[in-house]
């Protein structure tokens, strides 16, 4: 029997799936010479409640009162036709990034779908970027994971041990994981059919990163879904286990996500303004939204319980709002003059949610017409005199949610901030209803208070066992 697994990102950044037989009649999928539409393989097991989405990272549970328990969803595969689901190497079955939809979200509506799926939010700011700024933006990713060997110990307990121990980039290493690393990255190709760019051992105890191609990033977020479920099934054909978290080790590097970012100007034009740093005027402006908005901006690109604790001072990670050229310190590391690594993103996100706020941050300065401050030389924790766009990053989730609110709080009193730009982008000309991503925006903030709560007892060994293998 043939499976194909419908598979959902959850707002704490789990994937989730469903799971229907493909019948006989069809032989010849991935071969492009029929198209049937998935909605005809998925129909009756495309809706769920929708409090599915909203349920925390350590359990699956109502984490509040206030959180929504009325209504379903849809899952709506984010291609059309069967022939375009991705087919799992060494398996049967296929794989197919869906969104969700929601119905009837609201006591007494009718059965309206509510377009409130985080996908169309991206869509939608998207659009706007492209409308009002004529910019299109072009994504891509440094994916980072370690590599794990499950043993039972005499007690019967599971525990995970890195693959290798050995050194950056140090060449015994990867002759320890070739065969799995190749195997990942032809899958990547050939299956996913995501452009592998360059591939290495990082710092951490068995930590690998692949690097794969710009794209589109409504295309590039699917493919963050999708890629970390083929590293993931290539892992455990070769009998291993992959984990994404953050901070696994709590001596050792972290494990990101690298985002890298270029404008791309809609219109036919030879001419590039540059601001007093060399920037293009447009990612200048677009990095002093992402400076302006960082704070809050991170429990949308690092939110998960255990994120914090990889943004470290003196750890390449980013841990001060701020900017620099090729500086490792800086969170955001410009590399040219239209191209920033955004260095606060890892592998616990939501990809739509994550890159609609980055979105969002960068038209703020954008549409404030603000400039870039000046660059960070050196590491910005050890600065006497720090610029005074410079500001500590979040050290908790409770510290992210509270940026996040003091960010809405912005919106309410002058309109400006990622929020308001949110706002602006998906609910403006005939867009998604206000009282639809109030809702969704409540849903997801209340998540993520429960997920401090609960954390917040635990030792740092309680949460890397809880969280190992969700992540």
């Amino acid at each position: 029997m043939k499976f194909l697994r419908i598979i959902w990102c959850d707002v704490t950044g789990i994937r989730r799936c469903r799971v229907v037989p493909l019948d006989d009649r069809i032989t010849k999928l991935g071969e492009g010479d029929i198209n049937i539409p998935i909605a005809d393989y998925i129909h009756h097991i495309s809706r769920l409640a929708l409090v599915c989405y909203f349920l925390p990272c350590y359990a699956d549970e109502v984490v509040t009162k206030k959180a929504q328990l009325m209504g379903d969803t849809r899952l709506q595969p984010s291609v059309s036709g069967i022939s375009q689901v991705v087919w799992l190497p060494y398996s049967p079955d296929a794989i197919v990034v869906s969104e969700m939809l929601s119905l009837s979200r609201f006591p007494g509506s009718d059965t309206t779908e509510h377009d409130w799926s985080p996908r169309r939010y991206l869509q939608l700011a998207l659009e706007r970027l492209k409308r009002e700024c004529l910019l299109d933006i072009l994504v891509g990713f440094e994916t980072e994971f370690i590599l794990l060997q499950k043993i039972v110990d005499e007690h019967g307990h599971d525990t995970y041990v890195p693959i290798e121990t050995s050194a950056y980039c140090q060449t015994t290493g990867f002759d320890t994981v070739a065969d799995v690393i190749r195997d990942m990255c032809t899958v990547l190709q050939d299956h996913g059919h995501q452009q592998v760019l360059h591939c290495h051992g990082e710092s951490a105890h068995g930590q690998y990163e692949i690097v794969t191609g710009y794209g589109d990033a409504l295309t590039q977020a699917d493919d963050f879904i999708l890629r970390k479920e083929l590293i993931e099934h290539v892992a455990r054909t070769h009998g291993l286990v992959v984990s994404f978290l953050p901070k696994l080790f709590q001596n050792q590097a972290g494990t990101a996500s690298h985002v890298h970012i270029s404008l791309v100007p809609t219109s036919d034009t030879d001419r590039v303004e540059l601001d007093d740093h060399g920037l293009s005027i447009h990612l200048s402006r677009f990095i002093a939204g992402l400076i302006d908005n960082m704070q809050a901006l991170v429990l949308l690109t690092a939110g998960s319980p255990n994120s914090s604790k990889r943004l470290l001072d003196g750890a390449w990670a980013g841990s001060w709002s701020c900017w620099g050229f090729d500086n490792k310190e800086a969170p955001l590391r410009v590399i040219d003059r239209n191209h920033v690594e955004y260095k606060a993103f890892d592998g616990t996100v939501n990809p739509y949610l994550a890159i609609t706020a980055i979105l969002c941050a960068g038209l703020d300065g954008i549409s404030r017409g603000q400039c870039a401050p000046g660059p960070v030389t050196g590491d910005p924790s050890v600065l006497d005199r720090k610029p005074v766009t410079c500001t500590r990053l979040p050290q908790s989730l409770d510290e992210s949610i509270l940026f996040f609110s003091e960010n809405r709080t912005r919106m309410e009193t002058d309109g400006s901030g990622m929020i308001s730009e949110w706002y602006r982008a998906v609910c403006s000309d005939g867009g998604i209803p206000k009282k639809d991503l109030d809702e969704f925006l409540h849903d997801f903030c209340a998540t993520k208070e429960a997920e401090a709560e609960y954390f917040s007892s635990k030792s740092f060994e309680e949460e890397v066992d809880l969280l190992r293998l969700r992540y």
